[in-house]
Parts: structure tokens; C-alpha cells; sequence
């Protein structure tokens, strides 16, 4: 897929890649990889509202892309029949709107938290989270191997990695 093409793909996010590469003031990568970026209301409300209230510096970084216009802010409800959904897989409201809308729309779903994934991959949606992310911009030439490598370093402390995760990624980033 060329540069051009992917700004033109569609994505919805959750919380999680916007807090993480926020965090780590990355936010920027998913304006050039995607050029626009689709959240839930409830998405605003974790990342800007609660961010603010309780001093999160990254929630000013977000509040600033959505007033930017490229993180846009969407409404969706949940379908009745899957209203169900959230309790049973235990995943978040918001997460399961991000896959729902996703799924939908025939859109890539971005999500780190391992059950959301795992009911997004049940659905049949494609899913990418903060580290694919990270991944993608570098063979992309967003950014060069050795701020991909700090990249992960510095997410490795605002989210959790197991030391396989981390290993295996820091090795597909040298391999780039």
C-alpha cells in the first residue's frame, strides 16, 4: 500500500493508541499515516474530558488534533442486538463501538486491550494497535528506525509489553 493511498484509509480508534502515542508525543504519526482519524463520543469523553480533569498533559495533545479537525468525533450507538456484547467479552462501551462502527463501515479499527482485539478479530476486524502503528510509520518512512526504537522504548513505560512483545517488535523495526 503506497503513502498516498493509506491517507485515504479509513480508521476509528479507541482511547488506548491515542493515550499511548500521546504519552509519548507520537500523536502526529497516525495525521500522516491515516490523515483522519474517527472516535466515539465516549472516546472524547476518556481522552479529553476525564484527561483534563484529573491533569493529564496528553489529554491537551488530543484535545488539540480533535480541535484541529483531523481526530473527528462521531456518534454511535450500539445496535440493539449487540448491546450484550461489552458484559459478555468485557470490553469497554467504547471499545465495542470502535469495532462496531469499524465493522460497519469496513473501517481498521485501532485498539490495544487484548479482549477488544480478540472480539474484533471474531467480527472479522481488521485491528491495528499503538506498536503496529509505530511499525507501520517506520516502513512508511515517517519516522527512521532509531526514533521507531525510542518510540517503543518510551511506550514500553506508559502501557504494558511483555518482554516477548517487545522483543519481537524491536526485531521487526531492525529488520526494516
Amino acid at each position: 500500500m503506497n503513502s498516498t493511498k493509506l491517507k485515504n484509509t479509513k480508521v476509528v480508534s479507541n482511547s488506548g493508541p491515542l493515550i499511548h502515542l500521546a504519552k509519548i508525543d507520537y500523536l502526529w504519526i497516525l495525521k500522516e499515516l491515516f490523515g483522519q482519524i474517527l472516535v466515539p463520543k465516549d472516546v472524547k469523553i476518556e481522552t479529553v474530558d476525564v484527561g483534563l480533569k484529573i491533569g493529564a498533559p496528553d489529554s491537551i495533545v488530543i484535545q488539540s488534533a480533535m480541535e484541529d479537525g483531523w481526530i473527528k468525533i462521531i456518534d454511535f450507538d450500539i445496535p440493539p442486538r449487540f448491546q450484550t456484547y461489552a458484559k459478555k467479552f468485557r470490553v469497554h462501551v467504547a471499545e465495542l463501538k470502535v469495532i462496531l462502527y469499524a465493522k460497519s463501515n469496513n473501517l481498521l479499527a485501532l485498539l490495544d486491550d487484548f479482549s477488544a482485539r480478540v472480539l474484533a478479530d471474531n467480527l472479522s476486524v481488521k485491528v491495528m494497535g499503538s506498536l503496529g502503528i509505530i511499525l507501520l510509520a517506520t516502513k512508511k518512512s515517517i519516522i527512521n528506525k532509531k526514533d521507531a526504537l525510542n518510540a517503543l522504548d518510551k511506550i514500553a513505560k506508559v502501557m504494558y509489553l511483555n518482554i516477548p512483545l517487545y522483543l519481537d517488535v524491536r526485531d521487526r523495526i531492525m529488520k526494516l
